[in-house]
Order: C-alpha cells, then structure tokens, then sequence
C-alpha cells in the first residue's frame, strides 16, 4: 500500500484510523480467549506465553481491514 500511496487512495488519516480499529479489535477477540493486551502507540503488550497466538489474531486482523499481507516485529524484554 505504501510503495504507491499517491495512487492507493487511503489517506494517512483513513490510515491511522484503520489502524486503531484493527488494534481494537485485536485486543477484543484475544480478550474473548482470557488474553490481557496492553496498547503501547501502535503495538501490543502481551504475555510472552501468547506471543503466537497475538500474531496470529493481529494478522487476520490486518488482512482483513486492509486485504494485504502484514509483517508484525517482535520485540522480548528481558
């Protein structure tokens, strides 16, 4: 989507907004499995436990609010 934004037709607002909702609805569904999320901007704080199961849950998400293929980083404190 990035790689052509002039020609993509969302804009950085319908983004951000789009955005939040999938964060939203993220942290809703992995709530339905008894899995307490914490949003940090535009990440996730979760147990290390579910770390896979967040993923999983947040990339089915992304594609089907914006029907492209997402990558998720992962970060571990120590």
């Amino acid at each position: 989507m990035l790689t052509n934004w002039p020609a993509c037709g969302v804009r950085w607002s319908r983004l951000m907004y789009e955005e939040s909702q999938g964060v939203i609805e993220t942290m809703k569904r992995l709530k339905v499995s008894g899995i307490p999320a914490l949003p940090v901007h535009d990440s996730l704080i979760v147990p290390a436990a579910v770390q896979e199961i967040t993923n999983k849950t947040l990339l089915e998400v992304f594609k089907g609010r914006f029907g492209l293929d997402f990558k998720v980083n992962v970060s571990r404190k120590s």
